[in-house]
């Protein structure tokens, strides 16, 4: 596994178990506005907001973020998603803008991957969840 993969890897785990944290944070009512902020579908942008291009970019990060704690992770190349992915399992805590997530992969294109897990720091402000080398931003 190439060391860029890895992080990139790590980083999209990190990030989804983020993600859980806010959707715990909600209040007790019905409204599934309280599903919490990070839920949804995330694409890899620059530092300033400024989405990635994945027609023309090589190696883009998307990843999907459920409030149930699962979550997708795959790359876009070129206007192609490339082959491998994976799905996992995330929790977390946060205080303020910033916390610790905890991710476990349950399902790989590369089987050697399926149970491994991985907590990382993370940090969220202004729209834009910075995990290890990459920003997302919500699609």
């Amino acid at each position: 596994m190439n060391k860029k993969y890895f992080w990139s890897l790590l980083t999209f785990m990190m990030v989804a178990m983020f993600s859980f944290s806010f959707a715990s944070c909600g209040s007790d009512d019905d409204d599934d506005s309280s599903n919490g902020i990070l839920v949804g579908e995330w694409q890899e942008c620059e530092a300033d907001g400024v989405f990635r291009n994945d027609a023309t970019d090589y190696e883009v990060m998307h990843m999907r973020l459920r409030a149930d704690g699962t979550g997708d992770w795959w790359s876009v190349s070129k206007g192609k998603e490339d082959s491998h992915k994976y799905s996992f399992n995330y929790s977390g805590s946060i205080n303020g803008t910033s916390g610790t997530i905890t991710t476990t992969i349950t399902s790989s294109t590369n089987s050697s991957e399926i149970g491994q897990s991985a907590s990382q720091r993370v940090t969220y402000e202004n729209g834009i969840l910075h995990a290890g080398e990459i920003y997302y931003k919500k699609k």
